[in-house]
């Protein structure tokens, strides 16, 4: 009689994925301790926020958004509770990284350049902080992010020519921010699949061609 055996292992995180994480968690501040989960004795993928590959293991999505309907949002003193500190370049580890999702917090400073690592981004979403600078050129290497949301922060200077080159986005949000000087119309042109825009109100015009019209606003 022949006897068939399976063997199931449980995949766990991978250890650098799992130390850049521990390394953003330590420049965080988190009144509200909704990092609690978040220790060396534990494995990464069962921490809140975070979740893995099933078969590699590898960290897939980060959600530490603050939605509108969270209890940290009915808090008299929000800035208290929410997430505060800066982005830091450990979380360009995240080479399998999908979705990164930090929205609604007090996440301060620039956003990195070295974001443009993370090649399997899919959404990007950082919009509700308080960030600053300019958008780094280096977001046009993201050839596969759909969403880019950095609405509602402090962020200056133009609208990078090279998400113009990103023509798989879907959403596209840099409203609500201290950007200003033209949109070239070659940021644009390529941004066939576009459906969400919202870009800046005031200090931010068009510079095209009369004859031409965005394939979004078709």
């Amino acid at each position: 009689m022949q006897l068939n055996f399976i063997v199931c292992m449980e995949v766990t995180c991978n250890e650098t994925e799992r130390n850049a994480l521990l390394s953003f968690k330590h420049r965080l501040s988190d009144p509200s301790k909704r990092l609690s989960s978040w220790s060396d004795a534990d494995d990464c993928c069962r921490w809140m926020g975070v979740r893995c590959n099933n078969i590699t293991g590898r960290v897939m999505e980060l959600d530490l958004s603050t939605p509108l309907d969270s209890p940290y949002m009915q808090l008299s003193d929000l800035q208290r509770n929410q997430l505060s500190g800066a982005l830091p370049d450990s979380l360009d580890q995240l080479k399998h990284l999908e979705v990164l999702d930090l929205s609604n917090n007090t996440i301060v400073h620039s956003v990195p350049s070295t974001f443009s690592n993370l090649s399997s981004l899919r959404t990007l979403n950082i919009g509700h902080n308080q960030l600053n600078g300019t958008i780094p050129e280096s977001l046009g290497f993201l050839r596969n992010l759909q969403v880019l949301n950095l609405g509602a922060n402090s962020l200056t200077g133009g609208m990078s020519a090279t998400l113009g080159i990103l023509s798989n986005f879907v959403t596209l949000d840099l409203s609500s921010n201290c950007l200003e000087g033209p949109i070239q119309e070659k940021s644009l042109e390529k941004l066939f699949e576009l459906k969400e825009p919202r870009l800046p109100s005031t200090n931010v015009f068009l510079n095209v061609e009369s004859s031409w019209t965005p394939v979004f606003l078709t």
